[in-house]
Order: structure tokens, then sequence, then C-alpha cells
């Protein structure tokens, strides 16, 4: 069941105030997108308030395929309501909703708003932040250019995939470091991609970069002193061990 929060009453869109703020709490499978087009209708027709055009109410969702349904949803609606009052379909709710109205006008603001959904403020929040800033990047001091991603997990593998081109082929101490620390690309972004997922987590290095080279390059210098006494001493080294044995 739809109810408002705060009352436990069962939500009654022909009756619910829509000046102030309204706060309703549904579960999966109450009626929630019939409720929301029966009170964008309201808006439309204004029922219970000033009637706005499908420009100036503002619906906002999750997903693009939530989008695509509430349009279709709404449009069905107003085009439903079109039908009572125009006598081709009967509909009690709707019949009930649209006695105290005027059948002219509201038929007139039912086509108009028939013929300007493509243009109805109907969002993602994603989307509706992205025309918000687009529209506002001035007052807002952000670039005209700002691009909106809502999965940013490409743009963090392209990094990371940039950085290995430009340092795992030359022969530098970070490049040394890094090739020495992973064998490829791969499995550099399968070690910070749950890092780099967490946008509040701060990422500080128990050791700076200057120390990692310097250790890696102290290591460097133990491996060639390494061979070079293995070329020097191996062999004397390998008369021992089967003498030992």
């Amino acid at each position: 069941m739809t109810k408002q929060k705060g009352t436990g009453q069962a939500l009654d869109i022909a009756t619910l105030p829509l000046s102030g703020v309204q706060l309703i709490e549904a579960s999966a499978g109450t009626g929630k997108t019939w409720s929301i087009t029966g009170l964008y209708l309201r808006w439309v027709l204004g029922i219970g308030t000033e009637s706005l055009d499908v420009e100036q109410i503002l619906v906002v969702t999750f997903t693009k395929a939530a989008v695509a349904e509430l349009r279709g949803r709404i449009r069905s609606r107003l085009r439903e309501a079109l039908d009572v009052l125009e006598g081709k379909s009967e509909d009690e709710f709707l019949s009930s909703l649209l006695k105290s109205v005027d059948a002219t006008i509201a038929i007139k603001r039912l086509l108009l708003a028939l013929s300007c959904m493509d243009n109805a403020a109907i969002f993602t929040i994603h989307g509706f932040c992205k025309r918000l800033l687009g529209q506002y990047a001035f007052e807002a001091g952000i670039s005209f250019d700002l691009d909106m991603q809502d999965n940013a997990s490409e743009l963090r593998e392209q990094a990371v995939l940039d950085y290995w081109r430009q340092h795992a082929w030359q022969d530098t101490p970070v490049a040394r470091l890094l090739t020495g620390q992973f064998v490829d690309v791969a499995q550099l972004q399968g070690q910070l991609a749950p890092l780099l997922s967490k946008a509040d987590t701060p990422l500080t290095p128990t050791v700076t970069l200057e120390q990692a080279l310097a250790a890696n390059t102290a290591l460097e210098q133990a491996l060639e002193r390494l061979k070079d006494a293995w070329l020097q001493y191996g062999e004397q080294a390998s008369d021992v061990q089967y003498d030992a044995l």
C-alpha cells in the first residue's frame, strides 16, 4: 500500500495537497507509477493547484529505462483523460477526478500537453544534474564543456593504460619499479580497481615514490652484485655444496 509518510493513511492522489512538501513511502508493486501519472494529470489540469505546462513539472527517477516507462505512462494517462472528457471512454477514477474541471479548457490543456511531451522534464538524477549544470555553468563557475559520467570505470581503466604506455617501455627507475611489481597492465588495473572505486577513501601511500625508487635501486644493485659474485665464485660454491652432500 502506498502511504503518506507519517500519517499511516493510504495515499489518495485525488485529494493530496500539491503545495509544500509531501513525502510518500511505498514498497514494490504498490502503484507508485500509477500515482505519479495521476498527480501529473492534476498539475497539467490545475486540479487543486495552479495548472502547469509539461516543461514546468519535474519528474526525476533513477534509470533511463524508468524515464522511458514514466514518459510513456504519463502520455497514456493524459490520453485516457482526454478520451474521458471527449466521451470516447469511461473510467471511474478519471471521471470522478475530472468532474470539477471545465471540459473545454481541460481538453485544450491536454492536447497541448500531449503535443509537448517530448519536451517534458522527465530525467534520471544524473541527466537532471547535467542539464542544470549546463544551464547555469556561468553562475556555478564550472566549465561549459562539463561532461558527467554515470560510470567512471572506463575512464579509470584508460588512465591506468595511459600511465603504463608512458612509463613501462622506458629504461628508467620508475619503469623498472613498475614492471618489477606488475606483470602487465591488467594486473596493475586489478590492484588499483578496489582502491579507485572508493571515492571517499583517501589514498595515502605508506612510502613515497622516492623511497620506493631508492629501495628498488638498492635491490637492483644487490642483484647485480649477486650475479657478479656468482660468475666469480659460483663454480666453487657448487663444489662446496656437492662436497657437503
